[in-house]
């Protein structure tokens, strides 16, 4: 719960769109709290389930990247996109940590290139 409400610390103040969650019931309950700070559902996507593939996660992103959408995935998946960015020249101060419950925002232009990255450490 912690973790879930640091996570909305994180983000007040951001335009949040959509917030989309793989279906594990760790990962919704994690962006519940945002949801609804928000006026918005969690919307469950199979593409952010552990095991699946992290290019065809990182399209949903950059397919609702015009509404900030908030995506939850798994330990798996989120390093893999990391690492994909990272290989396209994304650079940053804590080289693609990334921690139980931790916070990536991701800033994307309006071609669909990474233009900032920064990474916020999970609440205890």
């Amino acid at each position: 719960m912690r973790q879930s409400e640091h996570l909305v610390g994180v983000l007040a103040g951001q335009p949040i769109g959509h917030v989309f969650s793989s279906p594990t019931v760790r990962c919704a309950q994690t962006v519940t709290p945002l949801a609804e700070a928000h006026g918005l559902e969690v919307e469950e996507r199979l593409e952010l389930s552990e095991g699946r593939d992290p290019a065809v996660a990182w399209a949903l992103a950059l397919d609702h990247a015009g509404s900030h959408p908030v995506l939850c995935s798994h330990g798996d998946v989120i390093p893999a996109i990391l690492g994909g960015l990272r290989s396209q020249g994304l650079r940053t101060e804590d080289d693609l940590r990334c921690e139980k419950g931790s916070t990536w925002i991701i800033e994307v232009g309006k071609k669909g290139r990474v233009e900032s990255a920064s990474y916020h450490g999970p609440g205890r």
